[in-house]
């Protein structure tokens, strides 16, 4: 009786002990303050970022499979029409292909935005040569769809182009460097 009694205590001992180191454990990592990122990168490693840019030309792609192709950016002339929005002379063109390979419909409700040398690009919408908006019809799992996009530059080799294609993606950041 006294072996089993001895048994038993032991092993309730060792459980207290191994309860005990397993609340210390998650104490002292949840016992940081919340502005404390010493004590929390200590305890979990950090995770790799994902970069949020992308060459002219490349593809970025979401966590999600939606992708996102820029085109490098080509000469542009606007016609008579074109409703230019800055005083920039030089202007620029992309190609913008959206490919939506998630497993949700995306509503395009994002855009496109760029800046150029020290300034903000200017977006040019000229509907005779096909630069309008982004489009408007919803996006299906499996489909892409392409538009064009015309932007005033005060530099054509200094472009930073920015594009999210609605409010629950990042936006990816595109440049020729």
């Amino acid at each position: 009786m006294k072996k089993l009694s001895t048994t038993i205590a032991v092993a309730a001992l060792s459980a207290l002990t191994l309860t005990s180191c397993a609340t210390s454990k998650v104490s002292s990592s949840s016992a940081a303050p919340a502005g404390d990122s010493k004590s929390q990168a200590a305890d979990a490693p950090a995770a790799p970022e994902k970069a949020d840019t992308a060459l002219f030309g490349s593809t970025y792609t979401w966590d999600d499979g939606m992708q996102v192709t820029v085109s490098k950016p080509q000469n542009f002339k606007p016609s008579q029409y074109a409703a230019v929005m800055g005083k920039q002379t030089k202007f620029v063109l992309f190609t913008i292909t959206v490919k939506n390979g998630s497993k949700q419909k995306i509503d395009l409700v994002g855009s496109a935005t760029a800046q150029s040398g020290s300034g903000e690009a200017s977006p040019v919408f000229d509907s005779g040569k096909g630069v309008e908006s982004a489009p408007m019809t919803p996006l299906l799992p499996g489909r892409k769809v392409s538009y064009n996009a015309a932007f005033g530059v005060d530099d054509p080799k200094d472009i930073v182009l920015q594009y999210g294609p609605d409010f629950s993606h990042e936006n990816a950041i595109f440049t020729s460097k």
